[in-house]
């Protein structure tokens, strides 16, 4: 081999691995939510140059949250995979990245997210007496909170509050 046909060999080789690497990541499945009835919605864990870092904001509107938070998805959802969808954040985690419930800035801060996740007591034992349970917004509209809220355990077992935990309704 004469050193043309190297050099000619290594200029093709580098320009089939710069061709392959970027066709490859194509191939790959995208990953969602795998929420019902919410198609396409893209979970990117890395985009930390945003107020975003869990880099969910999309350009769908403010009223996007409702349908993520639709009391039927989320609920269906929660009894398939025993746990939230992954765009609810605790409150604690809200507030250290910029949210303050007074001011109700929680789609500013934090486009389409949902707080959910916290602990649920059940203090005045409304529910049966078995194991822990979490806390999630449903129905949530941009702004202050609303008075709707799901509770569940990790068994997948989910009960509706409309008036702020003053009655449930099994689900």
């Amino acid at each position: 081999m004469t050193k043309k046909q190297i050099y000619l060999s290594v200029i093709f080789g580098a320009i089939f691995c710069v061709a392959l690497c970027d066709f490859l990541p194509s191939l790959k499945k995208k990953s969602d939510f795998d929420t019902p009835d919410i198609v396409g919605y893209q979970y990117k864990k890395d985009s930390s140059k945003t107020k975003d870092p869990y880099g969910i904001a999309d350009q769908r509107g403010k009223n996007y949250i409702e349908k993520l938070t639709d009391e039927t998805i989320v609920i269906n959802y929660v009894k398939k995979h025993k746990k939230l969808p992954e765009y609810y954040i605790t409150k604690g985690e809200a507030k250290r990245q910029g949210w303050r419930p007074s001011e109700g800035n929680l789609c500013e801060v934090l486009p389409n997210r949902a707080i959910g996740g916290d602990r649920f007591s059940n203090r005045e034992k409304k529910l049966p007496d078995h194991g822990k349970y979490y806390e999630a917004d449903i129905n949530y509209r941009c702004g202050r909170r609303n008075a709707e809220r799901i509770v569940f355990n990790k068994d997948g077992e989910v009960w509706l509050t409309k008036n702020h935990y003053k009655s449930f309704e099994k689900q």
